[in-house]
């Protein structure tokens, strides 16, 4: 779970209010810059229909929420996270490569990890990740690391998302790339 992240109860009743809950869900996550943006208005009676939408999450404030997962999952071993960096890398189309870099420290020790992967579209309505690796170095706490993380990889490795499930509402994904150090989704209803 993203900390700080106040997900809307209710399902929004079109895509200009699906717009601004998802602009204030990102804002309650500490991404102030982000944003979701109506391209096209629906064409469809239901609201919905016909409406393009494209989020943009820069990278800058993408490290912020991996920081503060990292953070929360470490406090809950004992450690602490600081010099997170995050790098976003556009593969091929619908395909982002994303590689993010920390220092944890437990009591005296001090590891620098580095975790990647790729979330890439699988068709209109699923997106995945794979490819992932997990680098904690060398060491008995890179050891302990390493057996706290790789069983979460293994779990998420290769699994897909449905997204009508995930926003319960009905979207397609158009595009996912990276432009302007920032991850460009568009998604249609």
């Amino acid at each position: 779970m993203i900390p700080g992240l106040n997900i809307p109860t209710q399902r929004p009743s079109s895509a200009e209010e699906a717009v601004l809950f998802a602009n204030q869900t990102l804002h309650s996550a500490g991404l102030y810059s982000a944003k979701v943006s109506l391209l096209e208005p629906a064409t469809g009676a239901d609201g919905f229909s016909g409406a393009v939408v494209e989020a943009t999450l820069p990278e800058s404030e993408l490290v912020t929420l991996f920081a503060k997962v990292a953070a929360a999952k470490a406090t809950e071993q004992g450690g602490k996270v600081s010099d997170c960096t995050l790098k976003l890398e556009s593969n091929t189309a619908g395909s982002v490569q994303i590689t993010c870099s920390m220092v944890a420290k437990m009591m005296m020790a001090s590891l620098q990890l580095q975790l990647s992967g790729e979330i890439y579209q699988v068709d209109s309505k699923h997106f995945g990740v794979r490819q992932l690796r997990f680098d904690p170095g060398s060491g008995m706490f890179a050891s302990m690391a390493s057996a706290m993380i790789r069983p979460r990889l293994n779990e998420l490795e290769g699994r897909t998302f449905n997204l009508d499930e995930l926003l319960g509402f009905p979207v397609e994904i158009r595009s996912m790339r990276v432009e302007n150090q920032c991850l460009k989704i568009e998604l249609s209803a």
